[in-house]
C-alpha cells in the first residue's frame, strides 16, 4: 500500500550513520565510497545525549524521505579512511544450514595490509538467529567508541511492505587492526501502514579496554496517514507512543 523508505540502522547508523555523543572523541573526517543497487529506506535518526520528551499521543504529517547513505548491495561496501587507506567488506548471506561468507580487508595505496575471513572467526554470531529476509543492504561508516576509532558494518535485512521491518546486524571493528569490538543484532525499525513506527537504536561505546557499554533506545511515534478511518482508529489505539532509554554493560569480546 505504501512504498517503503525506512531503515534501521544505523544510525544506519544507520540503516544509518551513528553520531558520537558530545563526550566522545571526534573521528577524523573521511569520505565513504559507496554505491546504490536499489532504492534504500529512510534511516532512523540517532538519539541525542538526552532522550526527547514525547507526550502520550504524537501526530505528525508525512514528510519527504531522507535518502540513506548510499550502499553497495547486498554483499560489498567500501570506506575511505584518508587519502590512501580503504577498508572493504565482501559477504554473502547465509542459509539456515550454512553461515554467510565474510571477508574484510584494509588496503593502503591499493595493497592489502590486513585481512580477516570467516563468519564465525570474525563475529562469533549464530546466524540461525537472523529472521528470513526479502532483501539485504550493506553499509559501512566511521564509528568512534570513545577510546577507539572504529568502523560499523551494517548488514540490513528488510521484509514486508504494509507491515515493514528493517533489522540490522552490526559488526564494529577497530579501524586499524580490524579486531572485533562488538557484533550482534542492533538497530531495528518496525512500521505498520506507515502510521505506527517504532525504532530501536543501539549505540555502542567502550569506556575501557575491558568493557562495552550499550545505550539502547526505543521510540514509538504516530504518523497520520490517509487510510480508512476504522483502520486508523484501531492502529492508533494499539500504537504505544513513547520513549525508553537504558544502558547495558558487557565484557568486551576477546577476539583477534
Amino acid at each position: 500500500m505504501f512504498a517503503r523508505r525506512l531503515a534501521f540502522v544505523l544510525p544506519l547508523i544507520p540503516a544509518c550513520t551513528t553520531a558520537s555523543p558530545p563526550h566522545a572523541a571526534q573521528t577524523p573526517k573521511t569520505t565513504p565510497i559507496t554505491s546504490v543497487a536499489q532504492p534504500a529506506p529512510t534511516p532512523s535518526t540517532p538519539l541525542p545525549s538526552e532522550a526527547p520528551q514525547i507526550p502520550d499521543e504524537v501526530e505528525t504529517t508525512p514528510s519527504t524521505p531522507t535518502p540513506m547513505a548510499e550502499e553497495f548491495a547486498p554483499g560489498e561496501a567500501k570506506l575511505a579512511l584518508g587519502r590512501d587507506t580503504v577498508i572493504t567488506v565482501h559477504w554473502t548471506p547465509g542459509t539456515p544450514e550454512q553461515d554467510p561468507t565474510l571477508m574484510i580487508e584494509r588496503l593502503q595505496e591499493g595493497k592489502t595490509v590486513r585481512r580477516r575471513e570467516g563468519w564465525q572467526e570474525i563475529t562469533h554470531f549464530d546466524w540461525s538467529k537472523m529472521q528470513p529476509c526479502e532483501s539485504w543492504g550493506t553499509q559501512m561508516v566511521n564509528y568512534n567508541l570513545g577510546n577507539t576509532d572504529g568502523v560499523r558494518i551494517s548488514l540490513v535485512c528488510r521484509t514486508g511492505e504494509d507491515y515493514f521491518t528493517s533489522s540490522e546486524f552490526a559488526l564494529i571493528l577497530d579501524s586499524t587492526t580490524l579486531k572485533t569490538l562488538w557484533a550482534g543484532l542492533a538497530d531495528r525499525t518496525e512500521s505498520i501502514m506507515d502510521s505506527c513506527i517504532t525504532t530501536h537504536h543501539i549505540d555502542v561505546r567502550s569506556p575501557s579496554a575491558e568493557v562495552i557499554e550499550k545505550k539502547i533506545s526505543k521510540i514509538t511515534r504516530w504518523v497520520d496517514q490517509p487510510i480508512a478511518s476504522e483502520v486508523k482508529l484501531r492502529l492508533k489505539q494499539d500504537c504505544k507512543v513513547g520513549v525508553d532509554v537504558h544502558i547495558e554493560t558487557e565484557a568486551r569480546p576477546k577476539t583477534k
